[in-house]
């Protein structure tokens, strides 16, 4: 039997709830004076898949200004999959409902620790600082950077002295979320 997503919502919520980020439905929502994000949880059923989507946004920068900051219409987006949680689980793995790697209890237990750890994360990158640096370690890929900040992200770390991060992508590798 599948997991349902209100079993996975309620194991991935005791682990952001450690680090006091709130939930409604499958949303969580956290927001310092710099930085509001937004973790959705997706359950692709004729995948057997669930997909844990981050959003976010840098707050101050006029570029934001057409973006609603709720559902998918941030600057920002990246699967919880590619980013550096530091779990012992393979977040790709767990997503995975139907591969038998896990039983249902190890896989809820999992979600708890993928929960836990995407926590930390929002709440450690609450500073344009740290975005910026997040960014000029190449965290984030950029084809899934609004077109509008990117180039003021640039702009940041030239004049911070940062590296630009490697990775170049063109306008058809943008997948638009804005509505």
């Amino acid at each position: 039997m599948m997991l349902t997503r209100e079993q996975i919502r309620d194991h991935l919520g005791k682990g952001l709830g450690v680090y006091g980020v709130p939930y409604r439905l499958f949303t969580w929502e956290w927001e310092s004076d710099q930085v509001c994000f937004h973790v959705y949880l997706e359950l692709l059923r004729q995948e057997s898949r669930a997909r844990i989507e981050v959003y976010f946004a840098p707050l101050g920068f006029p570029e934001i200004e057409g973006f609603e900051l709720r559902g998918n219409s941030f600057p920002f987006f990246v699967l919880a999959k590619r980013l550096p949680l530091g779990v012992d689980c393979d977040v790709d793995v767990v997503e995975r409902l139907d591969n038998g790697v896990y039983s249902d209890e190890e896989r809820l237990e999992c979600f708890v620790e993928i929960g836990e750890a995407l926590g930390q994360y929002v709440t450690a990158h609450c500073t344009i600082e740290d975005l910026l640096g997040s960014y000029a370690g190449g965290e984030y890929n950029k084809a899934y950077i609004h077109r509008v900040i990117r180039p003021v992200f640039d702009r940041e770390l030239e004049a911070r002295g940062l590296p630009l991060p490697d990775a170049e992508t063109s306008e058809l590798q943008w997948m638009d979320f804005v509505k």
